[in-house]
């Protein structure tokens, strides 16, 4: 594995029409999230899978489920045969018309339960539905499979999806600028308290710490820019709203480490 270079949020691919199944064998994925529903399911081989802080080893037939902007990472020894689907939101609308106030469970690991999810995204994975009337009847079939073995987890977590993206979505439009707790709460018109709960059961980091991973990605891209590579290193980190070199080097020093992305 290597180190994920763009860490955090998935927008090229969080688009609300997206549904798509891939299967392939994985080295692992580094902490993530995106507005789109993922079902990831374990084929074959062991995964540590960790949704919202929530962590657990999932082996051959179990299912996890990574709700909309839900923080999530996979972290595999070797290597582990995975399948994949994301879920634009587009394609939710009955489910959460039906469950305003729930979210569903993490971890599916009954395998006579989870059969005919399995079967279902499987019959997709190369064979993707082209019909949008198809594409609704698919998601809300195994979404209430998902609901009849397992139900769903009242008072959701992961707070308003659509709140969290703007201020997910403000913070890499703003990240060299002075961005602290009280500057968010009152661009959103929240108090400090109330933020700060909705952005921890998201994305499961302090929020400094969140807006020091962000400025270390555009420092990392500038670097490797050919038109921006040439110039010196702290003038890259200020630009990027990095205060010091140590704050640099200490960003980077933690998640080297941290967050990787699996590589063909």
């Amino acid at each position: 594995m290597k180190r994920n270079s763009e860490i955090q949020y998935e927008s090229e691919r969080d688009v609300a029409t997206r549904l798509i199944a891939e299967q392939y064998r994985s080295k692992g994925y580094g902490l993530h999230f995106h507005r789109n529903l993922e079902i990831y399911g374990v084929v074959d081989g062991e995964v540590t899978v960790t949704v919202a802080g929530d962590r657990k080893v999932c082996r051959g037939g179990d299912i996890a489920i990574i709700n909309c902007m839900e923080m999530h990472e996979y972290s595999i020894t070797d290597d582990a045969e995975i399948y994949y689907l994301h879920i634009g939101t587009r394609y939710l609308s009955v489910f959460n018309s039906l469950y305003k106030n729930a979210h569903l469970p993490h971890f599916l690991c009954d395998a006579e339960r989870n059969h005919p999810m399995n079967r279902m995204i499987s019959g997709i994975i190369g064979n993707p539905l082209t019909s949008e009337l198809k594409k609704h009847g698919f998601v809300s079939t195994l979404l209430g499979e998902i609901v009849d073995g397992y139900g769903v987890v009242e008072n959701a977590s992961i707070g308003s999806a659509e709140l969290i993206e703007r201020i997910v979505q403000y913070i890499y439009d703003h990240y060299a600028e002075d961005i602290t707790l009280k500057t968010l709460a009152d661009e959103f018109c929240m108090t400090p308290k109330s933020l700060s709960k909705k952005l921890s059961q998201c994305i499961g980091v302090d929020l400094r710490l969140f807006v020091s991973d962000i400025r270390l990605q555009k420092a990392m891209q500038m670097m490797e820019n050919p038109a921006t590579s040439d110039l010196p290193k702290k003038d890259i980190a200020h630009r990027c709203g990095i205060k010091s070199m140590r704050s640099f080097y200490r960003a980077y020093e933690r998640s080297k480490d941290t967050y990787y992305k699996e590589t063909d």
